[in-house]
Formats: C-alpha cells, sequence, structure tokens
C-alpha cells in the first residue's frame, strides 16, 4: 500500500454497488485528479486517506445516503459502523451523508428532517466529524481535495490503523443512537431505563411509550409516543431513491 494518497475500499469500488445508485466509479473519479489510488478491504469505513508519514494523521470516510443513514439506525448497524470509525488510530473519522434531507418525506417515511438533524448531531457528540452534501460527486471531490493537501509532503502511506478493543460498541450505545435523532438524549436514556433494550422497546405499545414519554411539566407526550411507534415499526426506506 507504500505511497499511495487514497485507499478505497473494495466493496465501495465495486460495479454492482454503482450500479445500484452512485453511477460513479470512486477509483476513476479520484484518478482522474491526478491522485494515486489503491483498493483494500479496509477495517473501518469506504475510503481512507492515508497520513503523509508515521506519526500524523490521515482521514476515514464512511459514505451513506440519506435513507441508507436510516436504514442503519433502524437495524442497529450505524453504532458499530462509527464505533469501528472512532477505533482509528491514525486517521480522523468523517461520516458522509449526501442526497436531499427532504427525501424522507418525499418517500412517506415518518421520520421529520428535524428528527434526523437530530440524529446528525448525536453523531458528532461521539467524536464522528460530519459532512453533508448534495450528491456523490461531491463528497470525492471534498476526498480528492483533502488528499491533495495530504500527499504534498507524502513520504510513506501508512495502511489504516484501529484499535481492536475499540471495534465494538456496546448494545445500550447502540440504542442510544438509534433513539436520540428521533426524541432526544433525555427521553431516550428515560426510555432506555424503562424497557432496558431496543428490542423490548420496539416491542412496546404506543400506550406503554406514552407512559414513559413525558413533557416538562409532567405530561404524558401520547401524540409523540406514537410517532415513535410508528418509525420503530416504518418498513425499509428503498436504497435507490
Amino acid at each position: 500500500m507504500s505511497f499511495v494518497d487514497v485507499v478505497v475500499d473494495a466493496r465501495e469500488a465495486s460495479a454492482r454497488r454503482r450500479a445500484r445508485r452512485e453511477r460513479v466509479d470512486p477509483v476513476a473519479f479520484l484518478r482522474a485528479r491526478g491522485l494515486r489510488v489503491g483498493t483494500a478491504l479496509l477495517p473501518c469505513g469506504d475510503i481512507y486517506v492515508p497520513p503523509p508519514r508515521e506519526g500524523e494523521l490521515g482521514i476515514v470516510v464512511e459514505i451513506k445516503y440519506v435513507t441508507d443513514l436510516l436504514n442503519a439506525v433502524r437495524d442497529a448497524r450505524l453504532g458499530a459502523q462509527l464505533a469501528r470509525l472512532r477505533s482509528a488510530r491514525n486517521a480522523v473519522p468523517y461520516l458522509a451523508v449526501w442526497g436531499y434531507l427532504g427525501v424522507v418525506e418525499k418517500l412517506g417515511l415518518r421520520w421529520a428532517p428535524s428528527a434526523v438533524m437530530r440524529l446528525l448531531e448525536s453523531v458528532q457528540r461521539r467524536g464522528v466529524r460530519l459532512l453533508l452534501l448534495p450528491r456523490y460527486e461531491h463528497v470525492l471531490g471534498w476526498v480528492a481535495q483533502r488528499a491533495a493537501e495530504l500527499s504534498r509532503n507524502r513520504v510513506s502511506s501508512p495502511p489504516l490503523d484501529v484499535d481492536p478493543e475499540e471495534l465494538e460498541e456496546e448494545p445500550g450505545e447502540r440504542a442510544l443512537l438509534a433513539l436520540e435523532g428521533v426524541v432526544g438524549p433525555k427521553t431516550a436514556r428515560a426510555l432506555l431505563r424503562r424497557f432496558g433494550t431496543l428490542l423490548n422497546l420496539i416491542e412496546a405499545s404506543p400506550e406503554d411509550l406514552a407512559n414513559t414519554i413525558v413533557t416538562s411539566d409532567g405530561k404524558r407526550f401520547g401524540k409523540r409516543a406514537e410517532e415513535l411507534w410508528r418509525i420503530l415499526h416504518e418498513p425499509y426506506a428503498p436504497s435507490n431513491a
């Protein structure tokens, strides 16, 4: 892997993935900008820009379309993916979300854009930097710019170094991440104290949720509980929007 400017995860570079939605070859895109690009199975992230030498920091980027992000929350993948990003010891972790946030309403999903924004805020609280860009090509363009900056004084291309003890996130932390974007951190913790696990929460009735979700003046928040129940039981959104 020596003397490459960018490493693209082999799954991100696959023709099947490009045909599904992005329709852009990330390897060809980055090479067209004069960068030395390799592919490998990365331990975390979709794209890794190595530091220019040992002892410095590169970047590692997880890329998601808006509906992919919500689906990752639904099946508890996002928490583990963020934990893997944070495990990088020689790269700054980024989550790049591309697409129009309003697509959640266009597709008839019950996620409000404001709930998506709360989810993204919770990502940043967990030590992962956030990029919001309208198109996949814009994510690649940002990567190309950062790679060009890091490559000016490149003397080596250290492999992505991860801390194995940090690769997995606690189940409770994953559940918090799934809930905070919908109801906020205070209510998310109250729900987990009441139900214990995300599975128990999903199996709860709207009435059970209403008994847990309360407003600051102590009133039960029945309407919000019904919205949360519908979100938890929302079918998967199509990924080729």
